[in-house]
């Protein structure tokens, strides 16, 4: 059994992901990476800073996904999953999302 970390390719998530969850999700990791191959680590750097729902397309159903997928990979806690919206995750700053430097992508 292969066990997921931070620093496994985030194609390691694929499998427990939708098409269109995966898709997002990739997207934006790419455009963190700062152009090497996205890691896991950048999809719970995402999560972590409660930025997955700011991404246009991530709504709750996908982000309930993404949150379930990190979790059954062991790179986020159960608990922290379970975090009621609009409260402080575990690497939040006064339970807001950080802001993504994408403007045009991010819901208002």
């Amino acid at each position: 059994m292969h066990v997921h970390t931070r620093d496994c390719p985030l194609a390691c998530l694929q499998p427990l992901l939708s098409a269109a969850a995966w898709n997002l999700l990739r997207a934006e990791c790419l455009l963190i990476s700062h152009g090497t191959e996205p890691t896991a680590g950048h999809a719970v750097d995402l999560y972590t800073r409660r930025q997955l729902p700011t991404i246009h397309g991530i709504g709750p159903a996908r982000l309930a996904e993404i949150q379930t997928a990190l979790t059954s990979a062991g790179l986020t806690a159960p608990a922290a999953a379970s975090a009621p919206p609009g409260q402080p995750g575990p690497a939040a700053h006064d339970g807001q999302a950080l802001p993504l430097r994408r403007p045009g992508l991010i819901r208002e």
